[in-house]
């Protein structure tokens, strides 16, 4: 059995998988009666600060804590910025909408003063200069990973991995698969 695997931003993703070019993605979920999607994990939306940021002393905040500082975070064209904006909105907190991964967010919040919410990735590990804080009233599984297939393409060779590869997703424990899976329906 031969993987290939290519990164890319879940819109582009989504796009080649409907055409065929993919057999599963890992992405956001979207709205779309052509693919079907499966909880594999949860991503913990975060605060990254700069290492010299006054916030930076702070193990935890809240998101009301935030208001008055320069924040930051995805696109809202994008499945996570549509994520992050409506939990913004329902705390009356307000932030640009720029970026399109966790790689741009942390290299403009290490160089400049601003602050952001990003999901809590392997992206921001190689910048040095930055604290990942925890925002207390976000929920842990507020942003979920997905893995899409198309429901025109069936994949026989991929029925019993889907299954197991979602069920068996790193650091998950039982309640956030359940709890993922309740979503997913």
């Amino acid at each position: 059995m031969v993987f290939n695997i290519y990164q890319g931003h879940t819109l582009d993703l989504l796009e080649e998988l409907k055409k065929g070019k993919y057999d599963i993605a890992l992405c956001s979920r979207i709205s779309d009666p052509e693919l079907e999607f499966m909880p594999i994990l949860a991503q913990r939306l975060i605060l990254v600060v700069r290492e010299d940021h006054p916030l930076a002393a702070r193990e935890t905040v809240e998101l009301q804590e935030l208001k008055g500082h320069s924040l930051t975070t995805y696109r809202e064209s994008i499945p996570i910025g549509k994520i992050v904006r409506a939990v913004l909105r329902e705390k009356g907190v307000k932030a640009d909408f720029s970026y399109d991964d966790e790689i741009s967010i942390g290299g403009v919040v290490t160089a400049t003063n601003q602050i952001a919410i990003a999901a809590d990735t392997p992206y921001l590990s190689q910048f040095e200069r930055i604290k990942k804080i925890t925002i207390s009233d976000i929920p842990a599984d507020t942003r979920l990973v997905y893995m899409a297939q198309s429901k025109k393409i069936i994949w026989p060779r991929h029925q019993g991995i889907s299954r197991s590869f979602w069920l068996g997703g790193r650091g998950n424990s039982q309640e956030t698969i359940t709890a993922a899976e309740n979503l997913a329906t």
